[in-house]
């Protein structure tokens, strides 16, 4: 196996994000609120969608409510910058073709949705 480093730019993590929370993961999340707000106000006009889903990818953070589909008990996961990098180099090895989905612009609810779980839980655990 040949390790390659790629650079994403932000632009594939904010379309994740918005592919996982406007559909890919409605299914198990029942919320997203803003926990830090970066300290440089930026944004990204071209993707308009979830409040503060840019916030993570620009330093700050979210928390993210699991909401268990077996016994309706909720489990807060706080998602940061450090939490992206580590679910995206998941994706690049554990789920490659939703990699390259995401890098050539092809990603869709269910890309979304298995990168924001890599980010929160280290592997797939719904669906």
């Amino acid at each position: 196996m040949f390790p390659v480093s790629v650079k994403v730019p932000n632009e594939v993590i904010l379309s994740l994000l918005c592919c996982a929370f406007e559909g890919g993961s409605n299914y198990w999340y029942s919320n997203v609120e803003e926990k830090h707000a970066p300290p440089v106000a930026t944004t990204f006009d071209h993707i308009e969608s979830h409040f503060s889903q840019r916030w993570p990818v620009l330093g700050g953070s979210v928390t993210v409510t699991e909401l268990d589909p077996d016994d309706g008990t909720c489990k807060k996961h706080l998602l940061t910058k450090g939490k992206l990098a580590k679910g995206l180099a998941l994706m690049a090895d554990v789920q490659p073709l939703h990699f390259a989905d995401a890098l050539n612009g092809d990603d869709d609810a269910i890309t979304g949705d298995v990168f924001l779980q890599l980010c929160l839980f280290g592997k797939i655990v719904y669906g």
